[in-house]
């Protein structure tokens, strides 16, 4: 599963309705397709925490995991390894590498062109698989 966070801002000396109806539009464009939407007004009190907040899955993804490599061999030293699992093939060159967000804030980070990117060389490889093969870590526990 794959999930997206944002805070929006208004712009100083927005009507107050303006949240909850910039929130309901933002739910109904996101709901067919996100797994899970959560998108609504922020209530006071935060601090930097935005006017609307959403929180949202894209719907094909079942598992992402995205690592810095520890070791690499070969001739391709590679920095980091992003891992994703989904139900289908159609489910990656779909809906996902299709979406807005993969456009506008993911693919900034490995594409050579482009100015921000945290790679120089870029591999995108998949397969098919016959189960689910990323183990996520489980959170570190205070000691």
């Amino acid at each position: 599963m794959f999930k997206v966070t944002k805070l929006v801002h208004l712009v100083a000396d927005t009507d107050a309705s303006t949240g909850a109806v910039l929130a309901g539009r933002l739910r109904e464009a996101a709901a067919p397709r996100a797994r899970r939407v959560l998108v609504t007004p922020a209530l006071p009190g935060g601090i930097n925490g935005g006017d609307v907040i959403a929180h949202l899955h894209v719907r094909t993804i079942g598992t992402s995991q995205l690592s810095r490599v520890h070791e690499s061999a070969g001739s391709a030293r590679w920095t980091h390894v992003w891992e994703q699992e989904y139900a289908n093939l159609d489910g990656l060159l779909g809906p996902y590498m299709t979406h807005p967000y993969h456009w506008a804030h993911i693919d900034r980070w490995f594409d050579p062109e482009r100015g921000p990117r945290i790679v120089t060389r870029l591999c995108h490889s998949f397969c098919a698989i016959d189960g689910p093969t990323i183990t996520v870590a489980a959170p570190a526990t205070p000691r």
